[in-house]
């Protein structure tokens, strides 16, 4: 959502001469904005067919409406043209209630404007294990009317039940999950709340001490009275983030006694007033401390090294995360973290405004990235798109990451210059081999329909050993993307031995040794016949939402055992070599530290 800039020409008469034209860039102002449309933004980014032999056996339905989930985020845009009214809501992948099923949480937004308009509650919604969800929120406690963006999850008290943290534009809530199915809204007691406008929040363990604290980013001071802006053919469009001011990020340290206090003067995080949207929590340098990287809108974005003893060191520029390979700062909303070249090593990719393309940074050793994007061939695929919800993740099993995007526009204004409102959503395969390939028109009917889309979530909702989408748009229902991985066996003496498998990991750290109990800042490296994959156990990430904490591989076929080395977050490092059910189509795994994986209850491993 970066601004454009724009060229107009100044008429300047100079006496007994001739008449001169000079062309000058000027800021956009308030009261117009002329930017012209980019010559691109018209043609639908280039498709790579693939070869038959290469073609990846994954597909996706589009099935809200048969799981009862009915929720669509409200912006509660009544023609005001409010910036925050184009973030759209945040969700949430997560086991409220461990029954050891995946439930969803979505937020909900309603009205800046000071005029009457029905305000919507968040939303919980139960997975039955059937396939069909049931509305729990007011059960649970969880109704809320405020205006609501993020939202973030993490045991924080260490009980084994899962907390919630929604950041709202105005004050924040915090609920406690009392284990019982039911939450209590503890925002004051725990000393939380933060009054500013709040986006990407997420949880992280950044002293070491087994007990997670929390980070929170907040985005613009808004003014409800701004003059309004306009673009070249003098409609009224959202004023661009550089005419409103950021705000700081907020960092809570837990204190072990069910509060928290904010430290984010003392930290160094408190200094700098951005624009912030997304934000991952994981340990980018490979130090053993988990990180901070933060996604901004127009303004460059934060990579906060952690230090040690609640000090962070903020080195995007010199590390090269900051900017584009141009130096630019771009308009960044979602992030996705992941090794996607195998080398151990885990990549950054950022999604950004229109004409500005979606960036991919390659980490070339621990205090030095580079911007990868225009080698990776991803430029011409994400140039005419704005991205919001993103990650890496492997849907076909073939252990490789792939990249979804959420895409959608801020202003519709289709109709009078032919820039796209709503937008495809993306599929990039990743085939191995350093190409990222877009398979979006051959990935279910859902890629090839238009959305306003905005966060993207990730888990295995059916438990069937492959990922599944949930998205949100901007006042359009949810999606929920049912991921048809699984092959249909056509005759009863067809084996598996062709067929890739899976490897679902759920780590639970102890918080005596001490490691947080979401284990956030482990890290897995596996080995199965001359295939080494990584994966890390993240916070945050994509765009104002929480994803499944478990941990997701793709096993080559005929494999009959893995070698896992996980480094947990207090410094244990624990090798397993582990037998794998090779008749099955995967396994699952539930890892405590320090003891011998036992199999998760109710995962579908049969063929």
């Amino acid at each position: 959502m970066t601004s454009r800039r724009f060229t107009i020409y100044v008429f300047s008469f100079i006496v007994a001469a001739s008449v001169l034209f000079a062309a000058v860039k000027l800021s956009l102002t308030p009261q117009a904005v002329t930017s012209p449309l980019p010559t691109n933004i018209l043609s639908k980014p280039q498709t790579t067919a693939l070869p038959t032999e290469t073609f990846p056996s994954v597909s996706f339905s589009e099935i809200s409406g048969a799981t009862g989930i009915d929720f669509k985020y409200d912006s509660g845009s009544l023609g005001d043209f409010h910036l925050t009214e184009t973030l759209g809501g945040g969700l949430a992948v997560f086991d409220y209630n461990s029954d050891g099923n995946l439930d969803l949480f979505f937020v909900q937004g309603g009205t800046l404007s000071p005029r009457d308009h029905p305000s919507q509650s968040n939303r919980l919604f139960r997975n039955n294990g059937d396939g069909t969800f049931r509305d729990v929120t007011e059960e649970a406690g969880l109704q809320s009317r405020h205006y609501g963006h993020g939202c973030a999850v993490g045991d924080y008290d260490n009980d084994g039940d899962s907390d919630l943290y929604v950041s709202n534009f105005g004050t924040d809530s915090f609920y406690r999950n009392n284990g019982n199915g039911t939450f209590t809204d503890i925002t004051e007691i725990a000393g939380l709340g933060c009054h500013l406008s709040g986006t990407g929040c997420a949880f992280g363990d950044f002293d070491s001490d087994g007990q997670l604290d929390l980070y929170v980013a907040n985005y613009i001071t808004l003014d409800l009275n701004m003059p309004p802006c306009y673009d070249a053919l003098g409609l009224r469009i959202y004023c661009p983030p550089p005419h409103h001011p950021g705000q700081a990020d907020v960092l809570y340290r837990n204190n072990g006694d069910g509060t928290f206090s904010d430290i984010s003067d003392s930290s160094g995080i408190g200094s700098l007033n951005g624009r912030g949207l997304g934000v991952l929590i994981a340990d980018l340098n490979d130090d053993g401390r988990v990180d901070i990287y933060v996604a901004n809108d127009a303004t460059s974005n934060y990579y906060f090294e952690n230090t040690g003893e609640f000090t962070f060191s903020e080195k995007a520029l010199q590390s090269g995360l900051a900017v584009n390979r141009d130096g630019v700062a771009e308009g960044s909303m979602g992030i996705a973290y992941g090794d996607l070249d195998g080398d151990h090593k885990e990549e950054l990719f950022i999604t950004n405004y229109i004409d500005e393309t979606h960036t991919l940074y390659r980490s070339l050793s621990s205090d030095i990235w580079e911007d990868e994007t225009q080698r990776m061939g991803l430029a011409p695929l994400t140039r005419s798109m704005i991205g919001w919800g993103t990650q890496f993740v492997d849907f076909n099993n073939d252990s490789h990451l792939d990249i979804f995007i959420a895409n959608g526009n801020i202003n519709n204004v289709e109709k009078e210059t032919g820039e796209p409102y709503a937008m495809e959503p993306q599929l990039l395969y990743n085939n191995g081999n350093n190409q990222l390939l877009d398979m979006s028109d051959q990935s279910g009917t859902y890629f090839t329909q238009r959305w306003n889309g905005r966060s993207a979530a990730f888990g295995d909702l059916d438990k069937d050993g492959d990922i599944d989408i949930v998205v949100t748009h901007l006042n359009q229902p949810i999606a929920i993307l049912r991921n048809e991985l699984n092959p249909k066996i056509s005759t009863l003496q067809e084996t598996t031995s062709n067929i890739n498998r899976f490897l679902i990991i759920q780590l639970v750290g102890n918080p005596s040794r001490p490691s947080n109990r979401q284990a956030i800042g482990a890290r897995i490296l596996a080995k199965w016949g001359d295939r080494h994959v990584t994966r890390s156990v993240i916070s945050g990430g994509s765009y104002l939402s929480s994803s499944s904490p478990f941990i997701h591989f793709g096993i080559d076929p005929g494999q009959a055992q893995a070698e896992l080395e996980i480094q947990w977050p207090s410094g244990y490092v624990q090798s397993i070599l582990h037998p794998l059910t090779t008749d099955q189509s995967g396994d699952a795994w539930l890892v405590v530290e320090g003891t011998d994986p036992v199999p998760l209850p109710g995962w579908n491993t049969v063929r």
